[in-house]
């Protein structure tokens, strides 16, 4: 059985290669689709480290390669790294795998799973439960960050933080890519110095530790009596059903006069900005923009792509065209909400959704309680968005790239170094008595609302 197992493994292997020059002629594509698509590839990254990524991707692919073949899992690390490099989250390379009992036989996983909360990673679930709770501080003897550096280094984002929820939010993945606890067991090292011996266990074993998977859906539901109203919005998908999902929530809560409305954009990762003007007009009843400006990279690739919608940019083809964003009015919502608003963001909170964090701070719509969004808001020129995807030929791989530049409604100091940060910062310390709950920061909040929630 073993022995077919193996010859099963050996197979797979042989059809995920590539020849070296197919290899070359992929990165030769990656690296010329971001500078032709891109609209500031160079923001955050200086030409001749630029020049060094790009000598040092192909040198790596020259390593790796055996008898003029490259593994495509080989490839995918390399391009992951490279789209990292540039700290832009929209800049990605797709997983073209997803870890299974069959493609796992030969990779070993942690027997924990890791949260990360301001800048500290803990153990969230163990099969030895004596080390829930306890913050990881080194593993083998390195600290904890610069052993995770396989993995974050290939995390698209702005971040660390969002960086952080990128891999949190998919650990077998990241695993199975890096093949990072490839040894039998690993010494942990915990905060206040204590060291753990641990075996590491099978990708069937490491599936019991996570939580079910929830699927979030929009909705409302009505706490305190009615007088609160949890509002939660997984994604800005953009369609007309969407409009009427938030105007039937909108309808809800002014039919049952809730007083305070908590709004829940905790791990939303984006959409259409256009979704966030819809839920905001119904906070917000003067004129607004979610964004004072931007820019759109003119290539022939996004010419193709939207045909007509970019008619009025044949003209501009190679280059990158301004955009400025004056306030506007919004129709007048019968339901909008008078009440007290709380925004609940996480690390997770990336896109149009830290856009829209951004706009909900700048027009003081409310308050914002959670962790620093994933997202920057930006002053400068480090906000990106719209996604370009390409195939690569040879691979098969999926890369994405950004094709706009977008800027906050009223930039403020520090937009260009971290996400927005809350009003009401939460840490472990914060959310400590509220563990037992279901959803601790959701707990925490209400007991802020009701006046007996600590805060910093």
């Amino acid at each position: 059985m073993r022995v077919l197992l193996l010859a099963v493994l050996a197979a797979a292997s042989l059809r995920a290669q590539l020849s070296l020059a197919d290899a070359r002629a992929d990165v030769d594509q990656f690296f010329a689709t971001l500078e032709r698509v891109h609209p500031n590839l160079l923001a955050r990254v200086m030409q001749s480290d630029y020049r060094s990524l790009r000598e040092k991707t192909l040198s790596d692919l020259a390593t790796q390669a055996k008898n003029g073949t490259v593994r495509q899992h080989d490839l995918e690390m390399t391009l992951s790294y490279a789209a990292a490099f540039f700290r832009d989250g929209h800049t990605s390379v797709r997983p073209s795998e997803r870890p299974n009992a069959q493609n796992t036989a030969a990779t070993r996983f942690p027997p924990f799973l890791l949260e990360f909360d301001n800048g500290a990673f803990s153990i969230v679930a163990a099969l030895d439960e004596t080390l829930r709770g306890a913050e990881v501080t080194a593993v083998n003897g390195v600290p904890v960050l610069r052993f995770l550096a396989p993995i974050l280094d290939r995390c698209s984002g702005e971040t660390l933080p969002f960086q952080a929820a990128r891999f949190v939010g998919s650990q077998a993945s990241w695993y199975f890519l890096t093949d990072l606890f490839r040894a039998d067991a690993c010494q942990l090292t915990l905060a206040g110095g204590r060291r753990q011996t641990v075996q590491t266990i099978s990708f069937a074993e490491f599936t019991k530790l996570q939580p079910p998977q929830q699927v979030r859906e929009t909705h409302v539901e009505f706490l305190e009596g009615g007088q609160v109203a949890h509002f939660v919005y997984p994604a800005f998908h953009q369609s007309d059903a969407e409009e009427r999902k938030i105007d039937e929530v909108f309808r809800q809560i002014q039919e049952r006069h809730a007083a305070e409305l908590i709004l829940d954009v905790r791990g939303n990762g984006g959409g259409n900005s256009l979704m966030g003007d819809y839920i905001f007009s119904y906070l917000y009843a003067r004129k607004f923009r979610m964004f004072s400006g931007g820019s759109i990279k003119v290539s022939p690739d996004i010419l193709a792509r939207d045909g007509a919608n970019m008619a009025k940019y044949q003209s501009n083809e190679g280059h990158v065209v301004a955009m400025h964003i004056r306030e506007e009015n919004h129709p007048r919502r019968t339901a909008l909400f008078n009440g007290k608003t709380w925004l609940l963001v996480d690390n997770g909170t990336f896109s149009s959704a830290a856009s829209f964090a951004a706009l909900f701070r700048d027009y003081a719509a409310g308050t914002i309680v959670g962790y620093e969004t994933g997202g920057l808001p930006t002053t400068f020129a480090t906000t990106f968005g719209d996604l370009f995807v390409v195939k690569l030929s040879h691979s098969g791989i999926t890369c994405t790239v950004s094709h706009k530049q977008f800027l906050p409604p009223k930039p403020r100091p520090g937009d260009d170094r971290h996400g927005v940060l809350p009003d009401i910062p939460l840490n472990r310390s914060l959310l400590a008595p509220y563990h037992g709950q279901a959803d601790p920061v959701l707990a925490y909040t209400l007991a802020v609302i009701r006046g007996k929630g600590r805060t910093p």
